[in-house]
């Protein structure tokens, strides 16, 4: 039978980055009872494509065609800011970081990876893309008075501008789904603008 690897096409984060949204996670977190699964700092990157499982066989196909895209994008600054929530600040689900600048490049790439693998039949996302950083997910246990608190927490913590990254490569990613949640691994790094 044939492996299938569960995958997606992402942009990673400096680790600098990372560090500045680990304590944007520790300034909502509260304790013991936080209503919130944080993601590992390390791990929170943007989704511009998730595939889902995949034949091993098609994985060379997709890293070429990312590769077709990556030498038609050029590098560009992408810099993080504000806090917000899914599918809002008062009721929310997902907690994250938005994008402020370098939105359209963004968007330009993801259209890209987006129209490339439909050409290999995979099927294009129905939603508008939003570029946001996921710090965490709200619990499916979370008692209405959790999430009233984190809702508080989240209109009274001002995250202003966490820094600018340059943006020269995609990263193809393999997620595993293990207990205490997904291991990310590298398939394939593409540089943008290569010649």
């Amino acid at each position: 039978m044939q492996e299938r690897v569960r995958c997606f096409v992402a942009l990673e984060l400096p680790e600098s980055l990372q560090s500045k949204l680990e304590e944007v996670q520790r300034a909502l977190g509260s304790g013991s009872r936080d209503p919130v699964k944080w993601v590992a700092p390390f791990q929170i990157h943007i989704t511009l494509k998730f595939l889902g499982n995949v034949d091993a066989s098609k994985l060379t196909t997709i890293e070429d065609l990312l590769a077709e895209v990556g030498r038609e994008a050029r590098p560009f600054d992408l810099s993080v800011a504000h806090l917000g929530a899914f599918p809002n600040p008062r009721r929310p689900r997902v907690v994250w970081v938005g994008i402020e600048e370098g939105g359209e490049d963004l968007l330009r790439l993801q259209g890209g990876v987006e129209e490339a693998l439909f050409t290999l039949g995979f099927s294009r996302e129905q939603r508008p893309f939003s570029p946001h950083l996921t710090l965490g997910r709200v619990r499916e246990n979370a008692s209405p008075s959790q999430i009233q608190e984190l809702s508080q927490r989240l209109s009274a913590t001002a995250v202003p501008a966490l820094g600018t990254t340059r943006v020269t490569s995609i990263t193809f990613m393999r997620s595993q789904l293990t207990p205490s949640g997904p291991i990310y691994s590298h398939i394939a790094v593409v540089p943008l603008g290569a010649e």
